[in-house]
C-alpha cells in the first residue's frame, strides 16, 4: 500500500533467450484509479550456474546473482515465482 491508501500491482516479465540475452519489463497499475505505468524494459545478458542465475543489465558492469529453481512449470527466481507466458 502507499500514501493515500491505494494498493498498487506490480508486474514483472522476465524473458530468457536459449542464446543467453535476457530482459526484464516492470509495469505498476493503481488499483483505486486503475492509471498503469511502465517502466523500460532492462536489456540483459545471464548465465546460468547450477542453482542459481547470474544477471548483468545493460550498461552496468555489476552483476546480479538470484537463485534459481523451478517447479510445476513455474519459474522461482530468489523465491518469487514467475509463470510462462510464451
Amino acid at each position: 500500500m502507499v500514501s493515500g491508501g491505494d494498493t498498487i500491482i506490480t508486474e514483472t516479465v522476465w524473458t530468457f533467450s536459449a542464446g543467453g540475452s535476457c530482459s526484464k519489463a516492470v509495469s505498476q497499475t493503481s488499483v483505486s484509479t486503475g492509471n498503469e505505468f511502465f517502466f523500460p524494459t532492462q536489456s540483459c545478458a545471464y548465465t546460468v550456474g547450477g542453482s542459481s542465475i547470474t544477471v548483468t543489465f545493460a550498461g552496468s558492469s555489476v552483476p546480479t546473482t538470484f537463485s534459481v529453481a523451478f517447479s510445476s512449470g513455474t519459474l522461482i527466481l530468489d523465491g518469487f515465482p514467475f509463470q510462462r507466458i510464451g
